[in-house]
């Protein structure tokens, strides 16, 4: 009797061994979803998004002693012509409680995304070498100036920091390179025969980078030829933190031209900025009291 009920527990102890085996199987056979890359959701374009860089950054040093060393990068691309010069500049502050030496080299490294990279011939900093006492801060010039004939578009900076009291640390700053357009950008609409269009209200905004595009000319020209201007309105905003020593301002412009009883046909508005970037246009028939108040415009 006894051989029987060893022999059944036998059995029962196999059956368990192999539906846990069965089950480990059908789990490595079970298909798990994979998570889209962020790669595939990038903008194809390298001119869409420019890539930021932070405002400020603590350096962390050797021996887990962090932020130690604090760095501003300016966060906001910088406009440089081809064959031109862009000029910025990155403040450093020593935290640490002993002196600090700390060497500032442009380099290239290969990385991957759709953004180019400046080159180093083309930066120069100075001063290239800061020796800093405990607690103390300085602001150095960084000089981009890409070469004749460089391709429009966005260009990542690498800056290495060098010292023998921490591994070596990147920043990274972005430049737009353009060449200045020589053709008016325009934009044509109807006005049909037979319909009640009383006024047209043409509204260009665009904003100014560092100088670049800090005029643009509009202009709206009827059927016959006949050019309309109107008010351009600007508006400077930003924010100071002199704690960390940083600055961020921005300036825009908003051009509006205004017509009443525009003859039928095909017009014409036309927008000549220094480069093609930052520009938004809005062309509204019969606009309402409202709309006209909202643009600071007399009906």
């Amino acid at each position: 009797m006894k051989r029987h009920s060893m022999r059944g527990v036998i059995i029962v102890c196999a059956l368990l061994v192999t539906a846990l085996v069965m089950g480990c199987v059908g789990q490595q056979d079970t298909e798990v979803p994979v998570q889209p890359s962020s790669e595939a959701s990038k903008p194809e374009s390298p001119e869409s998004v420019p890539i930021p860089t932070p405002a400020i950054e603590e350096v962390g040093m050797a021996e887990g002693r962090s932020g130690e060393l604090a760095i501003w990068m300016p966060y906001s691309t910088h406009y440089v012509r081809s064959g031109g010069t862009g000029v910025f500049t990155m403040g450093v502050r020593n935290n640490a409680k002993q002196q600090r030496t700390i060497e500032f080299v442009p380099v290239m490294y290969e990385q991957g995304g759709y953004q180019s990279s400046v080159e180093p011939a083309w930066v120069s900093v100075s001063p290239s070498k800061l020796t800093l006492d405990a607690g103390e801060s300085a602001v150095l010039t960084i000089t981009v100036s890409p070469p004749e004939g460089t391709p429009t578009g966005y260009y990542q900076g690498m800056l290495a920091l060098r010292s023998s009291a921490f591994p070596e640390q990147l920043r990274y700053y972005s430049i737009y390179v353009y060449e200045p357009l020589t053709e008016p950008i325009t934009k044509q609409f109807e006005v049909a025969e037979g319909t009640e269009t009383e006024a047209i209200l043409a509204v260009v905004s665009w904003n100014e980078f560092e100088g670049v595009n800090s005029k643009v000319e509009v202009r709206l020209v009827s059927p016959e030829g006949a050019t309309h201007t109107g008010t351009e309105r600007s508006e400077i905003s930003g924010w100071i933190e002199g704690a960390r020593m940083t600055e961020s301002t921005s300036i825009s412009h908003t051009t509006r031209i205004y017509v009443k009883s525009p003859m039928a046909g095909t017009w014409t508005l036309e927008m000549m900025p220094e480069v093609a970037a930052g520009i938004s246009f809005r062309v509204i028939l019969n606009p309402t009291p409202e709309t006209l108040s909202n643009y600071g415009v007399e009906g």
